[in-house]
Order: C-alpha cells, then sequence, then structure tokens
C-alpha cells in the first residue's frame, strides 16, 4: 500500500520463466480497481525492468497488485518480481542497502574463486566481500569495491580449502544487510611421487591436473627451470614419466600453466 504524491512512478524489476504473464492493478480508496500493466509478456529470460504512470492517483492512498497468468499452456511456470520502488516528488530518503543476492562462487587454479552477486536495488556505494575458511572461523573482509561493481576475483585464495563468502552493501546511511552465505572448495595443489629405481626414475602426479606441465633444474639456487622433454604417459589413472637416471643432481616440480 503506497499513498501518492506527485509525479510519481513505479518501477521493478521482472524476470519470466516459460511463458509466465504478469498483470499489475491498482485498488483505489473506494475499493475499484485500475489496470496499470496489461498481461506483459515478455520475450526474454533475463531481469527487465518495467514502469507505470501513478500521476492519475495523486493525493490518493492504494494498494497495489501484482498478479501472474501462466496461461494454461505448461507446468511450473513461474514469474518473478523484484526491486519494487515508487518514486514521489518527496526527497527520497536514504537507507542501508537491502541485501543483494550473491551467485554460486566458482573456483579454478589459474585465477582463484570468481564471485558474482545481483544487487537489490542502487544505493550501494560500495559492496563488502567477506570470506571465511571453514564455518569455526572469523569472517575477514576479502576486498571493498564499488557499488556499481556486481563481480571480483579473489585471488588471494589458498589451496584445497573450504571457503564461505558473503556480501552487502555500505553507504552513507550505513551497512546493509548481508546477502546469503554461499560456499566454494578451492582445487588442491597437486602432489609429485618420485619412484626411484635401479635403471629409471618414474615419476607421476594426480589425473585431475591437466593444466600443469612437468619442469626440471639442476641447480636450485640459480632459479633456472626448463619443461622436461618429452610426452607423458598416461595409464588411465594417472600420467607419468620415466626418465633414465643420471649422475647428476636433478630437481623436479609441476608449474600451473
Amino acid at each position: 500500500m503506497a499513498r501518492i504524491s506527485a509525479r510519481q512512478t513505479l518501477t521493478f524489476d521482472t524476470r519470466a520463466l516459460n511463458d509466465g504473464r504478469l498483470r499489475v492493478r491498482l485498488k483505489n480508496a473506494a475499493g475499484s480497481f485500475f489496470t496499470l500493466l496489461d498481461w506483459d509478456t515478455p520475450t526474454s529470460t533475463n531481469w527487465l525492468s518495467r514502469s507505470c504512470s501513478l500521476a492519475a492517483y495523486t493525493g490518493q492512498t492504494v494498494t497495489l497488485y501484482f498478479e501472474q497468468n501462466d496461461g494454461g499452456q505448461k507446468n511450473l511456470e513461474t514469474r518473478y518480481i523484484d526491486n519494487v520502488v515508487v518514486h514521489t516528488s518527496d526527497a527520497e530518503p536514504l537507507y542501508a542497502p537491502l541485501a543483494p543476492k550473491l551467485f554460486t562462487p566458482i573456483a579454478n587454479l589459474t585465477n582463484g574463486v570468481s564471485l558474482r552477486w545481483r544487487p537489490n536495488g542502487n544505493s550501494a556505494a560500495q559492496y563488502a566481500i567477506e570470506r571465511r575458511a571453514g564455518a569455526s572461523t572469523n569472517w575477514q573482509l576479502a576486498a571493498t569495491i564499488l557499488g556499481t561493481a556486481t563481480n571480483l576475483v579473489d585471488a588471494a585464495t589458498s589451496w584445497g580449502t573450504n571457503l564461505s563468502y558473503r556480501v552487502r552493501g555500505i553507504n552513507a546511511a550505513g551497512s546493509g544487510a548481508y546477502s546469503s552465505e554461499r560456499d566454494v572448495i578451492t582445487p588442491p595443489k597437486p602432489s609429485l611421487t618420485i619412484f626411484a629405481q635401479t635403471n629409471k626414475v618414474i615419476l607421476t602426479w594426480p589425473a585431475w591436473a591437466t593444466n600443469y606441465q612437468l619442469q626440471t633444474s639442476t641447480n636450485l639456487a640459480a632459479g633456472i627451470w626448463a619443461v622436461q622433454s618429452g610426452t607423458a604417459a598416461n595409464n588411465g589413472s594417472e600420467p607419468s614419466f620415466t626418465l633414465s637416471p643420471t649422475n647428476n643432481s636433478r630437481y623436479f616440480r609441476l608449474q600451473l600453466q
């Protein structure tokens, strides 16, 4: 329910799955209904913005109805409404940002953890992204970024760790509510196993580490590494290199490509 001031507009975001349709109606104080948006049917499942003029109802207290109709054509059809705002001619008060929607994080060996969220309104001046390792540790600030951002790559993550993330907006009115917590497991660091035999040396590593290359060095102090020549064999469970022994010391490592 809202009281209408001069030059007022209703705006909202909407998203339909399948052929869901949306109608917006207004009921005035006398109980009469008026249609503001008549069975809108978007052709995209992306979030779309819609607006309706309320100028004809200035000075009235009205009730707004958001109604869905799937047309009876399919099952499990859904229509979402979000970020409903009534704009008035009065100065709009500033409130702390509403909780954004944090999507499932994605971890990879190259970049770290990729985060993406959808704002709940446009009042955030900044976003604070927090992380913690495991359920029993304290939350730590991972980053603070501009309120126009909707994604972040957290590169300061450890190998093989259970991480949780949450996000909240911040403005002059204070810190907003947190998003729901989202969990992710960062990939483990692969181990290199070396078997020294009388007439050969066998090196193996986990089969999942497909984007690693085997490197070798004869001088650790110099820090000079080269890609091991040859092609790794694969017995179906793990890649391996078989090398002939030498009289010189050699060092090996797996390097992420």
